[in-house]
């Protein structure tokens, strides 16, 4: 990761709106990954994306992925993911 980018942030799961130390958890994990706070944000200079996906009520798995931008049939590029690392696995 270049210095001074910052990532985008995804939690996904139904446990981080159900759970309250699930919910904590998530915003743990987005405090940690927190940049600069930023208006808007160009596509092309985004470099990582940080997925946080809560696979049941005590399992976490965390992925580490490079948006590749790819040509399609409009001006907004397709957006491929590839997974760079890490890759973590996590029991609550």
């Amino acid at each position: 990761m270049t210095l001074g980018s910052k990532p985008c942030v995804v939690l996904e799961g139904a446990a981080f709106e159900n759970d309250g130390d699930m919910k904590r958890i998530g915003n743990l994990m987005i405090d940690w990954f927190r940049g600069p706070k930023v208006d808007s944000v160009r596509l092309e200079g985004l470099e990582t994306v940080i997925v946080v996906t809560a696979v049941d009520e005590s399992n976490l798995a965390l992925r580490v992925y490079r948006p590749l931008l790819k040509k399609s049939a409009t001006s907004t590029p397709r957006v491929e993911l590839a997974e760079m690392g890490p890759s973590l696995d996590f029991e609550v």
